[in-house]
């Protein structure tokens, strides 16, 4: 301990020491890294532990996804408010408030002796405090660079969410196998600790006078509950249906489900209500400038900048696409291999390594490349992986087979995430970086629920339609034993081979192996099926970005954004 404080001792006497040099340009990239890693890790590494959770706990699977989906509800109903309220009353101050507030989150997750406990610690502080952390993050980044090192920080940054959500898996497993799910939870206190103690490196200067500002309450509640209620419908799909209820829903005694349809649509249908009355609130602020000090929660204004609008929803579709890629392998090689948490962790390092090279290497080299080509090639190559894993896919396989596509999916998506954030957001006037960047962070989040659920249910229809289809194929067996037999191998493949399987005894043993067999193409089958979408969803990535705007065309509305102004910012 010593031997630290006299390290930073030297650096901060010694203003020619090349590391405290160092880090006078960079130290914040680093503190905003660090943040951003401990809240992508408790998105990841919760994952590869549910069953331990389930446990430790005494609780069931359900309670536990609850409180994953509560997680990223709080984290989508919060961003827009959070962002703004770091535009008010200093981004460095929020962002330190909400590392405190996602470490007491933390604090209590890791010793919850129930699973409510872990929903209050994890799903809801830990939530509010990632929802005031994650705007002030990419607003501070905006506020102290500028030009190629904007560039740079902005491939770092990038970097390391995605290596962070590749890594998140492998620190996860390895904590639960080893030591305990809390001790994975107990970890990221120490992040916080070397987070507080590098905050003088945060800079964080003003644009304007927020004084006589006062916040939106009736935004911020609508953006929750509109927000929310669009995520929350996206998450419960795989379980209630697209259209049709599946399953009823219900709240207490009331049950949901008029003209027999699921929850899904309803809860959609009143979120994007309420976002659409939140957008004709918003614009009527904007427009009446009131004397009391009251400003909207989101400028209308930030969406009608082209680089910030494609670039958002470029990012959308590109987070539904990855989906695909990071829900389908670890399934995959869970299932067909049989590999534990940690190994499945450790058989993604391949795409990890290449995503966090691919981000640092061209974030360094963007003055020679457009930023949008840089873009384009990083989606051409996701493409192309998607088709190189799916040929690798077989009963047969073993990871070393997968190391080829995943490289090549993480070197693509490195080239994109080195780009895509400072390409959205460097035209955005400094006083919105914080609203630009919680809307930016929101659309992410919502782009995660949409693809988790749309890549869920096609995952799972179409396993249940290829074990109908193999059974009925096969031509020695009964066929008033068929129903049965289905029944069976859609349970064991639906849960990858945890359930039961079923009652065999009128099974002759010799077709045992062949059913297994069955079972295995069937998720080896359906897996495939999820690739194509993914590559779908990539290929719509690739079209909406030509709309994305040149480097001559982005540099022009960076200029025009650094000089604009908002009347309704402006002091009194």
């Amino acid at each position: 301990m010593s031997t630290a404080i006299h390290f930073f001792a030297i650096m901060e006497t010694n203003t020619s020491h090349p590391i405290r040099a160092w880090f006078q340009k960079w130290g914040l990239v680093v503190v905003l890294s660090l943040a951003l890693v401990i809240i992508i890790f408790d998105t990841t590494m919760l994952n590869v532990s549910i069953r331990n959770v389930v446990h430790d706990l005494g609780t069931s699977l359900r309670n536990v996804q609850w409180a994953i989906t509560i997680y990223s509800l709080v984290m989508a109903a919060f961003m827009l408010t959070g962002g703004r309220i770091g535009d008010m009353y200093g981004r460095k101050k929020l962002f330190l408030i909400g590392v405190v507030v996602y470490a007491t989150g933390t604090i209590t997750a890791a010793l919850s002796p129930n699973v409510n406990v872990l929903i209050l610690g994890w799903s809801i502080i830990e939530g509010i405090g990632a929802a005031l952390m994650m705007p002030a993050t990419v607003s501070l980044i905006l506020a102290n660079y500028r030009g190629r090192d904007l560039r740079i920080a902005f491939g770092i940054w990038g970097g390391t969410a995605g290596a962070t959500a590749a890594l998140g898996p492998l620190f996860g497993g390895y904590m639960t196998t080893h030591f305990s799910w809390r001790w994975a939870f107990a970890t990221e206190v120490i992040i916080v600790i070397v987070i507080l103690a590098l905050a003088r490196y945060i800079r964080d200067p003003r644009t304007h006078d927020a004084s006589r500002e006062k916040l939106d309450y009736l935004g911020a509640i609508l953006s929750a509950f509109g927000l929310g209620s669009v995520v929350f419908g996206l998450l419960e799909a795989s379980q209630y249906g697209w259209w049709k209820a599946k399953e009823i829903y219900s709240m207490g005694d009331i049950a949901i489900h008029p003209f027999d349809l699921s929850i899904t649509p309803i809860a959609v249908a009143l979120g994007v209500l309420i976002l659409i009355f939140f957008g004709f609130w918003q614009r009527r602020l904007h427009r009446s400038q009131r004397a009391d000090g009251l400003v909207p929660l989101m400028n209308p204004v930030i969406l009608q900048n082209r680089a910030f609008s494609t670039g958002i929803v470029t990012l959308t579709i590109l987070v539904l696409a990855q989906s695909g890629i990071f829900f389908t392998i670890p399934v995959l090689l869970q299932a067909i291999l049989g590999l534990s948490a940690f190994d499945t962790g450790l058989a993604l390092m391949p795409m990890s390594i290449a995503l966090f090279i691919a981000a640092g290497l061209f974030s360094r080299f963007t003055g020679r490349f457009h930023a949008r080509y840089i873009i384009q090639l990083g989606i051409l190559i996701s493409f192309i992986s998607a088709f190189v894993l799916k040929s690798e896919f077989s009963v047969d396989m073993s990871q070393w087979d997968l190391i080829p596509g995943l490289a090549l999916y993480g070197f693509g998506f490195g080239l994109i995430m080195s780009q895509i954030t400072n390409l959205t957001l460097a035209t955005i006037p400094l006083q919105f970086s914080g609203q630009a960047s919680g809307l930016n962070t929101t659309f992410r989040t919502v782009g995660q629920a949409l693809g988790t659920a749309i890549i869920g249910t096609i995952l799972l229809s179409s396993l249940l339609s290829h074990v109908e289809t193999g059974v009925q194929d096969l031509v020695n067996i009964p066929e008033a034993m068929k129903p049965q037999l289905i029944e069976a191998i859609e349970e064991q493949a639906r849960t990858f081979g945890n359930a039961e399987p079923g009652d065999t005894s009128n099974i002759p043993a010799e077709l045992l192996p062949q059913l297994s067999r069955l079972q295995y193409e069937a998720i080896v089958d359906s897996n495939k099926d999820v690739m194509n979408y993914a590559a779908a969803f990539t290929l719509l990535t690739l079209i909406a970005s030509f709309f994305l705007p040149r480097d001559a065309e982005h540099e022009e509305m960076a200029a025009a954004g650094a000089s604009l102004t908002d009347p309704v910012a402006e002091p009194k």
